[in-house]
């Protein structure tokens, strides 16, 4: 039997309206019962694939599809064209933007799974990385001034302070 999935309502007020959402808790990934629930999940999967004997065909299939090239809708400013897109690599671009004048490309990146993402400023009129990094933000989210030179991110917010 497939394991419950505790409903813990949270309700947020969007634009004039109440939007509910039972499984918030499951967002925080290191608290015990999401550990607990992830934790029998995985039981339950094992349990269901291991029962068709399926798990070395399935691991080789998905291994397959991971390494298969992805690529996205193109953004763009001026006359400059963004593609994001997998290639296979260890590496996960975890978003990506274009300065307003088209020259700066503003992305963060994480490495096998990790949910830590580093942001990297890239330069294309000198087609190199520069130096600027920012390390270890959860989820990257930034706002591109319209100077093109600078940008705004987030820090993250201890628990409890808002």
């Amino acid at each position: 039997m497939h394991p419950k999935t505790e409903i813990r309502p949270v309700v947020d007020r969007i634009h004039g309206h109440e939007v509910i959402d039972p499984y918030r808790w499951l967002e925080e990934g290191e608290s015990p019962a999401t550990h607990e629930w992830s934790a029998q999940q995985r039981a339950f999967t094992a349990h269901t694939i291991g029962q068709y004997g399926m798990k070395a065909s399935l691991k080789e299939r998905f291994g397959h599809l991971k390494e298969r090239p992805e690529i996205h809708a193109p953004t763009g400013r001026q006359d400059t064209l963004l593609y994001q897109g997998r290639d296979g690599q260890p590496a996960h671009v975890d978003r990506a933007d274009l300065s307003h004048d088209g020259r700066y490309v503003l992305f963060g990146i994480s490495h096998q799974g990790d949910k830590w993402a580093t942001l990297k400023v890239y330069d294309l009129d000198q087609q190199k990385l520069l130096g600027d990094r920012i390390q270890r933000r959860v989820t990257p989210r930034w706002l591109l001034f319209p100077d093109s030179q600078d940008f705004l991110h987030p820090l993250p917010t201890p628990r409890g302070i808002s």
